[in-house]
């Protein structure tokens, strides 16, 4: 064999595709003239790539680099260096390889940069695979970046689940706006005891995040307005008798005025201030 056919063996140009180069070379570092800080400081990896790929495939590296003063090093600490690799993956091949592990990562990557392909493949992903155990996070996401159709989804996926979700500390993961949304909805299919147990755990994580004592000041100051959402007026009488009433979430006013409410007959009585008498829907379906 000759001298030129055993170098042209070993010339990884000579037995790969086109996407298979551009892969090769994304791995080993070859002619990449850019480079990524990825991760979280304990985690922190770095990822090079090649300026004109990227510029292929989004308009927003090509406004990065088209300026005089085009980095040479992008921070990119939100998100972990495995997903960002899979996002430099899809850009190279237009492969998505994406999991459940990662999806909300990629789709977070491709709205930032403005791969609409992506973004649009991981938001039809997203839509397909909303279940008990990540709608909540999926939620969040969706509300956070402006996905309506798929944040609406979510939204009627937990109306239709609302004890198996309310009852979830996923749901405690869930910012004070989300939570709202939520709770404001006559479609919520699920009791108020439910709901104030759901939002009693979800003040007292609130809390432990925000490294306070749950007493029953610091939950009502993490709930603030959600405790106007909590519908006390329509719940067992029974119920907020024995566990509201002992709690200290509300004020001896508004306890006064919601068991007033509670146990008198439905003629004259005045409604508690600030709180809704309205009944939660419960025979309905979404499309």
């Amino acid at each position: 064999m000759t001298s030129s056919r055993v170098q042209s063996l070993r010339d990884w140009r000579s037995y790969r595709s086109e996407k298979g180069r551009y892969i090769y070379m994304l791995e080993n570092h070859i002619g990449c003239d850019i480079s990524f800080s990825v991760g979280a400081e304990n985690a922190k990896g770095t990822v090079h790539a090649h300026k004109f790929i990227l510029i292929s495939r989004s308009s927003v590296f090509e406004e990065m680099f088209s300026g005089e003063k085009s980095p040479q090093t992008i921070e990119v600490s939100e998100i972990p260096v495995e997903s960002f690799k899979t996002f430099m993956r899809f850009l190279y091949t237009g492969e998505n390889h994406v999991t459940s592990g990662n999806i909300l990562h990629i789709h977070y990557l491709a709205r930032k940069f403005r791969v609409q392909e992506l973004a649009r493949e991981c938001a039809t992903w997203l839509l397909r695979t909303i279940n008990h155990g990540n709608v909540c996070a999926i939620l969040e996401h969706a509300r956070q970046y402006g996905e309506e159709f798929l944040f609406q989804k979510c939204l009627n996926f937990v109306f239709s689940h609302g004890r198996q979700i309310l009852l979830s500390t996923k749901f405690d993961e869930l910012s004070q706006q989300s939570v709202a949304l939520v709770l404001k909805s006559d479609y919520l299919a699920v009791s108020e005891n439910v709901v104030y147990e759901a939002i009693l755990r979800w003040s007292t994580h609130q809390c432990r995040i925000r490294k306070l004592e749950p007493t029953g000041s610091n939950k009502r100051d993490v709930c603030g307005p959600l405790i106007n959402l909590i519908r006390f007026p329509i719940m067992d009488p029974r119920y907020f008798s024995s566990k509201v009433s002992t709690d200290d979430l509300l004020n001896e006013s508004e306890k006064v005025e919601i068991f007033q409410y509670i146990t008198s007959s439905s003629g004259a009585r005045p409604i508690p201030k600030g709180f809704i008498v309205k009944n939660r829907m419960t025979n309905f379906s979404f499309a």
